[in-house]
């Protein structure tokens, strides 16, 4: 809904039922959309190249561990 003054608008309602406030006030953050903007244009990396870089195991496969279970 628009709301005028004047005949001039003046404010914008949105429904925002079902969505927590954080939701709501982040979606209309400037900063937070640079932010989102800056970190898009970052190199990104796979899981498996961010568990190397921070040093953690490769996560093993559902499938290996159940067989080698079995196996036991």
């Amino acid at each position: 809904m628009l709301i005028t003054k004047h005949g001039r608008p003046a404010a914008l309602v949105i429904g925002v039922e079902g969505q927590d406030i954080e939701t709501v006030l982040l979606s209309q953050d400037p900063s937070f959309w640079k932010l989102i903007e800056e970190r898009r244009k970052q190199r990104s990396v796979t899981l498996s190249q961010a568990r190397a870089l921070l040093g953690l195991k490769a996560k093993t496969n559902r499938r290996t561990r159940k067989i080698r279970r079995s196996a036991r």
